[in-house]
């Protein structure tokens, strides 16, 4: 009988009338394997949560990270359900949109001024809005390591549906190199409204890089605007631009802002961010009361505790001891991991004929039987306990050689059921 007979049933029965049964991708049938994987998750609670068949996983995918705090964090819930019982989506402004906002200010370097949406595709399509309204320019400069919205998403998989001329007023440039930024300011001078970038997902910025960013568009009358809807809160109270003491334009944050209620913000200098005025962005479920709720209590356990440096010290437990188990089991050439302590990636190397797909299909499926929640990334929540940065560590130090023997005996395929 399969671990997910349940999943399987409600899968067949979800495709017949949602696309992928999901509405994100990386939640849905293009992630994870047909028959060797949970799809529907019944109730959640701290670091863990449990699907339609009963079985427990210790979740470090949280959501996409979206979920910081932790599943079902009673005083964040205590706080929308109070909200709740006043309303929720009123004919005026309620006054929590003028205290979350003035949290975030707090909080925020970066932020002088906020305005509210539901997801991070909001937040990026205003401050790209504003843009081009303060500098009178039309071209979008996208980083390498950064996907989001139209200006972006054609340069993955997934670009179908937007206009060629939507398209041309996109830019790449590659992360690390000034000189590829530079050369693409001098190929579109005096036509780019604004850079928008990550400050980091798997490589750590080298030294001097987005000081370099923030100079150069400095010079070149371009807005800088930083995605920090993963990072911020996570690297630091005040996010990455905190992390790295660097001054973006504008920011865009959601995420764990929220710890998994839907909210986004787009916040920068008051200069720009006044210009909200004159541009027509206004959605009537942005900044709905019991987000609200949630953040401000989030952003209470975010100022008034050390979580941020719990996270960062049992996320690094977690970075080091599968460096460690990678060494252990001479698995350098299959495996490495990268990125913040709060937020790794696991990367599967090409070998031997295999795929990193192949080999993240394997990886997925044994942790999952072994009680582990992971798509690729361990996104860490404060939840997490040091005996479940155990558990997976025990799970990858089984798994890793069973891995590294199927290549080697050219048998991998055949245990990629699914």
């Amino acid at each position: 009988m399969s671990l997910y007979e349940g999943s399987m049933e409600m899968l067949e029965r979800s495709l017949r009338v949602i696309p992928l049964s999901n509405q994100k991708l990386n939640e849905s049938i293009s992630t994870l394997s047909l028959g060797a994987a949970p799809f529907f998750v019944n109730s959640a609670k701290g670091s863990k949560f449990t699907d339609v068949d009963g079985n427990e996983f210790i979740d470090f995918t949280n959501g996409l990270a979206s979920v910081m705090i932790g599943h079902g964090d009673e005083e964040i819930n205590q706080a929308v359900k109070k909200q709740i019982d006043k309303g929720i989506s009123y004919s005026l402004p309620h006054i929590l949109e003028t205290e979350v906002a003035e949290k975030i200010i707090d909080i925020v370097p970066a932020a002088e001024m906020v305005y509210f949406g539901k997801n991070e595709n909001d937040a990026a399509s205003a401050a790209i809005r504003l843009s081009r309204v303060y500098t009178g320019k039309e071209k979008v400069l996208v980083c390498s390591n950064h996907e989001l919205q139209d200006w972006i998403i054609d340069s993955s998989v997934r670009g179908l549906g937007i206009p060629k001329t939507v398209k041309d007023l996109t830019i790449n440039f590659n992360f690390n190199d000034l000189e590829s930024l530079e050369k693409a300011i001098a190929n579109n001078k005096n036509e780019i409204a604004c850079l928008i970038m990550e400050a980091m997902n798997v490589e750590w910025p080298e030294d001097g890089f987005l000081d370099g960013v923030q100079r150069i568009c400095q010079e070149n009358d371009i807005i800088f605007v930083l995605d920090e809807v993963v990072t911020g809160f996570r690297f630091a109270r005040g996010g990455a631009s905190e992390l790295f003491e660097i001054n973006p334009d504008l920011v865009c944050l959601g995420k764990g802002l929220g710890n998994g209620y839907p909210i986004s913000i787009v916040a920068g200098k008051k200069e720009i961010m006044k210009l909200m005025q004159d541009i027509f962005y206004s959605e009537k479920l942005a900044g709905k009361s019991p987000s609200l709720a949630a953040v401000s209590s989030t952003l209470d356990k975010i100022k008034n505790t050390s979580m941020i440096e719990t996270m960062t010290e049992k996320g690094n437990l977690l970075l080091d001891g599968v460096k460690s188990l990678i060494t252990k089991h001479r698995m350098e050439d299959i495996l490495d991991i990268k990125g913040h302590p709060t937020w790794t990636f696991l990367i599967s190397k090409n070998i031997k004929g295999y795929t990193p797909i192949q080999i993240k299909t394997f990886l997925l499926k044994a942790l999952f039987e072994k009680g582990i929640f992971f798509i690729g990334t361990h996104n860490i929540s404060h939840a997490h306990s040091k005996e479940d940065i155990n558990e997976i560590l025990k799970a990858y130090d089984v798994i890793m050689p069973m891995l590294k023997k199927l290549i080697e005996e050219d048998k991998l395929i055949e245990f990629l059921n699914g």
